[in-house]
């Protein structure tokens, strides 16, 4: 399988956003990017190892993101159920 990622990211901002702002923005982006790369190399390095079966999602790290796509998904199937015909998306 795949043994190296790629994350190329591109900021854009108001003009009237100042440079402080900015590089506050892009550093605090860069710390979030860097916990995301330390979890998926322990992920990598288990999927190697034999030791964890693949699946959608880690029941023990990704419960957030379940949850989030459990809500989407009610969501989703309740719109469905008031407009079948998707007819409130064309007006």
């Amino acid at each position: 399988g795949p043994s190296t990622t790629r994350v190329d990211y591109a900021f854009s901002f108001a003009p009237s956003t100042s440079e402080a702002k900015m590089k506050d923005t892009i550093a605090s982006s860069d710390a979030i990017l860097d916990e995301d790369r330390i979890i998926c190399e322990a992920v990598q390095r288990n999927m190697a190892s034999g030791a964890y079966a693949s699946g959608l999602l880690s029941p023990r790290h990704e419960g957030g993101v379940a949850e989030v796509q459990r809500l989407v998904l009610q969501a989703l199937a309740a719109d469905e159920a008031r407009d079948p015909d998707g007819a409130a998306a064309r007006d």
